[in-house]
């Protein structure tokens, strides 16, 4: 069944991804839709990251570019330190393994190949 609202269909990612992080195995990935008119996802992912981080899971945003980035710091500077572009999570990796929970906002197939990388 749907959710009703935007506010419900949250909860509902909120309580899959939790329910997917808990026996999670190094590698996993999964993906979230959210299919809304005119939504715009930078709140929405602020709002699933800052509950996450609040139940204490490890985990970095990452944002397609430095721009992107730069807005949800502004946005959320309680998340600041945990916000990155994919480009800079890519240098991190070079530089040594990363333990935690990677959720990228809005990656396209222009970053397809940063992604595949990442992964």
């Amino acid at each position: 069944m749907l959710p009703p609202d935007l506010k419900h269909a949250e909860a509902e990612a909120l309580e899959a991804m939790r329910a997917a992080i808990a026996p999670a195995a190094p590698g996993a990935r999964w993906t979230v839709e959210l299919r809304f008119e005119g939504l715009r996802l930078l709140p929405v992912a602020l709002r699933l990251s800052a509950a996450l981080v609040e139940s204490g899971v490890p985990l970095k945003l990452l944002c397609a570019d430095m721009g992107a980035t730069a807005l949800a710091r502004r946005d959320a500077p309680d998340l600041a330190e945990r916000i990155a572009s994919i480009g800079d999570q890519i240098r991190l990796q070079a530089e040594g393994p990363s333990e935690g929970v990677l959720l990228l906002l809005g990656a396209s197939q222009a970053e397809y190949d940063q992604v595949e990388q990442l992964c």
